[in-house]
């Protein structure tokens, strides 16, 4: 539904930064506006995607619905509009779509009347399996970040995370969308990923960011089908390549970690933060040495697992860690934010890394549930025995 949702009788309902009051959201059955006030109470309204019909409940327990089915977009409009006066909801909805061209008004719209209800389920399934990765994903972060939303203008599922750091005033120029509409959306830095059903056979997920930082485009991102599109100006992976996978959830969450990893690296100054201050202007990710710098103790145990490499587990303020892989992947420089703490990273995947910085010593930087830990040991970590404990130190 292209509309200006939530503007009833009592006037606008209340912006939020980057549009976020405008958006849908998956749902247990298609996609939903969430909670809308009106002067006696709320609604909402859903797209049903298992019956086929939009489907309109107010908070006094009325509920009217409107079937999805092959007709004109103005008898669709009429319906709606219909179902809501109804209901007493005295709702002022732009009468005309977004970010489309012609953008012809929906009450004069009789060109446009298929509906193919195996295709819109089929989609909503991909959201719905698009939804759960990128809510996984989002939780790594604690800066500024969206929710996992739906932008109806665009169809596509997304989730930004944001440095804290404005940015240049957005060129605009989406057709039918006032540049001031794109200037508040881009108002500042921003790295997004998201799920669209454009870029591929089936659809793609893709990675961008605002402004494009030098040097993003090259970034080497995993997996090796993911390509970056000039056109689009961003990263993308089919679909299909994720499906085809064994493991499609790893594939999707190597993707979204390495795109944002390449506007965390190539940003001005970029430090990368996942579970640390939001306050500091910065996307940045935790590294072990800002937890010795907040002298936070962590025990981690390497246990071993059937045909793979050893793994950590571990606690830190009751939060459990996640399986970690230390298989040395490849290496890298790394510049540890804040302490000036200089090493050779080595990226072990599955959400581990660690710091070589003389040697003897190693730290590693893990992911917890979201938050940050930190070992160390006098040797590789790869190379422990089962039951082996690496208690990090505080300097």
């Amino acid at each position: 539904m292209d509309s200006d949702r939530g503007q009833d009788s009592t006037g606008p309902r209340t912006l939020l930064n980057h549009w976020w009051q405008v958006t849908l959201y998956v749902s247990p059955r298609g996609l939903t506006t969430s909670m809308i006030p009106h002067p006696r109470g709320a609604f909402d309204m859903e797209f049903d995607f298992i019956d086929h019909q939009l489907v309109i409940r107010t908070s006094e327990g009325s509920v009217r619905t409107v079937a999805l089915e092959p007709k004109p977009v103005a008898i669709f409009y009429s319906e709606t509009m219909a179902a809501l006066t109804d209901l007493g909801i005295e709702a002022r909805i732009q009468s005309q779509p977004n970010e489309v061209d012609p953008a012809i008004p929906f009450a004069e719209d009789y060109e446009h009347a298929s509906y193919d209800g195996v295709s819109a389920r089929l989609f909503w399934r991909q959201l719905l399996l698009a939804d759960r990765a990128m809510g996984e994903f989002r939780s790594h972060f604690v800066g500024k970040v969206s929710p996992v939303h739906f932008f109806w203008g665009s169809m596509d599922l997304a989730c930004t995370r944001f440095s804290g750091r404005t940015a240049p005033p957005h060129p605009g120029g989406a057709p039918n969308c006032g540049d001031w509409v794109m200037v508040e959306g881009y108002s500042h830095e921003l790295s997004s990923c998201g799920f669209w059903p454009g870029g591929g056979e089936e659809g793609a997920f893709y990675a961008y960011a605002y402004p494009e930082p030098a040097g993003f485009s090259e970034f080497p991102v995993a997996p090796a089908d993911a390509s970056y599109s000039v056109e689009g100006g961003e990263f993308r992976l089919p679909y299909e390549t994720v499906r085809r996978t064994d493991d499609p959830a790893d594939t999707l969450r190597r993707f979204l970690h390495s795109t944002y990893e390449a506007a965390a690296e190539r940003g001005s100054g970029t430090a990368r933060r996942s579970r640390t201050s939001p306050t500091d202007g910065a996307m940045s990710r935790p590294a072990a040495a800002d937890l010795a710098a907040r002298r936070v103790r962590l025990s981690c145990t390497a246990t071993a697992v059937p045909n793979a490499s050893p793994r950590l587990c571990g606690d830190a303020s009751g939060l459990k860690a996640q399986a970690i892989c230390l298989r040395t992947a490849q290496t890298a420089k790394l510049s540890v934010n804040r302490t000036g703490v200089h090493g050779v990273r080595h990226s072990c995947g599955d959400g581990a890394e660690m710091v070589q910085l003389d040697r003897r010593r190693f730290l590693g930087a893990a992911y917890l549930g979201g938050a940050a830990a930190a070992f160390a040991s006098s040797a590789l970590p790869a190379m422990a025995k089962p039951g082996r404990r690496f208690v990090r130190f505080a300097e």
